[in-house]
Parts: C-alpha cells; sequence; structure tokens
C-alpha cells in the first residue's frame, strides 16, 4: 500500500489511456505527504538561499572594505615617504647651496598644498596628475641639477584619462633613488603614454649603470604602485619592469574607469 499503491494505480490508468484515478483515502493521504514534502524543501531551500546571499554580501561587504583600507594605507604612505627624502635633500643643499635649499624649501610648500587638495580624491585627471609628479620632479632636480634629462611625449587626447592619484610620483622616485642618485653619468630618462583598447599605457625608461646599480627596480615605490593598481582594478599584471643592455623600463597599464 502507500506510495506504491499510487504507482500501480496511476500505471494501470495509463495503460487504459485514462488517468483518471479511483479515489483513494490512501492515495490522497500520500498525495498529501508528497505535496508537504515538496513545500517544507522548497521552504529549506529558500532559507538556505537567503542565507547564503546574506552570507556572501557580508563578505563581499567586508572585503571592499577592507579594500578601501589598503588603499587608504598605501596613499597614505607615498606623502610621508617623499617628504622624508626630499628633508634629507634640504639638508643636504644648506650648507654647500642655501638658496637652493630654500627656494626647495617653497617648491615643497606648493606640492604639499597641491596635495592636501587632492587627499579625499581617488581618481584625477592625466594632465592634473602628470603636473602634480613634474612638480615633484623639479623638486628632484634642484638637487641633481643637470644629472637627469626628461623627455616626454603623449597626445594630448590622453590629458582627460582618469588614473589612481599619486600613481605616477613613485615611479620618478624609482629613476631619482635608483638611478641618478647613484650614477656620476647623465641619466635620460623618457616618459611615453598612448591610450590603446580602452586602456593607457605609460612606459617610462632610463639608462642606469649595472655596476653600480645591483638593486634597481626592488624599490618600495615599484612595490606599492603594483599593490594599488592590484587593489584598484583586481588585476597583479599591470605593471612589469625590465632590465636589459643598460635600461631600465617600466610598463604600467590603467584601465578606464567606469
Amino acid at each position: 500500500m502507500g506510495f506504491n499503491f499510487v504507482i500501480e494505480n496511476l500505471l494501470e490508468k495509463l495503460s487504459e489511456g485514462s488517468i483518471v484515478f479511483k479515489r483513494h483515502h490512501m492515495y490522497q493521504f500520500t498525495i498529501g505527504v508528497f505535496l508537504f514534502s515538496i513545500f517544507a524543501l522548497s521552504y529549506r531551500l529558500l532559507i538556505v538561499f537567503n542565507n547564503y546571499n546574506e552570507k556572501t554580501k557580508s563578505e563581499e561587504k567586508l572585503k571592499t572594505m577592507l579594500t578601501e583600507t589598503k588603499l587608504n594605507a598605501l596613499k597614505a604612505y607615498v606623502n610621508p615617504h617623499f617628504l622624508f627624502n626630499s628633508l634629507n635633500s634640504v639638508n643636504a643643499l644648506i650648507t654647500i647651496e642655501p638658496e637652493k635649499a630654500r627656494e626647495m624649501i617653497v617648491n615643497l610648500s606648493d606640492y604639499f598644498r597641491y596635495s592636501l587638495k587632492q587627499k579625499d580624491i581617488d581618481f584625477i585627471r592625466f594632465e592634473d596628475e602628470l603636473h602634480y609628479t613634474k612638480t615633484y620632479f623639479d623638486i628632484e632636480k634642484q638637487m641633481f641639477g643637470d644629472r637627469v634629462e626628461v623627455e616626454m611625449e603623449f597626445d594630448n587626447e590622453i590629458l582627460d584619462f582618469k588614473v589612481p592619484v599619486m600613481i605616477l610620483q613613485p615611479l620618478f622616485e624609482n629613476v631619482i633613488k635608483h638611478a641618478v642618485s647613484e650614477s656620476l653619468e647623465i641619466v635620460k630618462l623618457k616618459f611615453n603614454a598612448e591610450i590603446s583598447d580602452n586602456k593607457l599605457k605609460i612606459e617610462i625608461s632610463n639608462n642606469y649603470d649595472p655596476e653600480s646599480i645591483s638593486h634597481i627596480g626592488s624599490g618600495i615605490g615599484l612595490s606599492t604602485t603594483a599593490e594599488r593598481l592590484h587593489l584598484i582594478y583586481g588585476n597583479r599584471n599591470l605593471l612589469k619592469f625590465t632590465k636589459k643592455d643598460g635600461i631600465f623600463k617600466v610598463i604600467l597599464e590603467i584601465q578606464e574607469s567606469k
């Protein structure tokens, strides 16, 4: 009886060309149990799905908060690091070239005034970011003078492209720290930027002395920039660098902001 009775009754009626079942109390009971089981299972699945959905949302929210915290920490690191290096430069200039030291302090004041305006901004126009970076580089050039030459090439179409704020400065700082400061020869820095496949491709290259710079490219600036790009875009391959034939090259790709 029970479920077997329902199946046998169904097969019998199907063979006769009719699916009208005989009324039977056991049949009605079994169908009731079956429908209740389906309802209970559906309700349970709904609860499980809702719990999973809430858990997923919570995990995503936590992940987003963690990412924002890491990004803020990395961004906050850039300025103090630059200030530390700049103050060392000012200290070195005070005794040998006090006029340059005073000029450098004025430029630092302008630089940090501009920096404070961007402290709550995540993305900035390429033109503004480049101006921000060139201001930094001019400060450094006051220390090294003619020992570094800069050549820039880019089209005006990229000026409005949005990039993460303070994304270029660590790359220029890397050149100063690992090439200019450890070489007696003139360091030629080439900067090229173009848009390809909705991405801004930036290439920075400079010559260096392989004998005097064994640690070039291992600076904190590059690793910080790479980590920021990963946190922003979820891609660990947006910053690459090569060393070949006395040329150090950094290739940076920035995705178009939505």
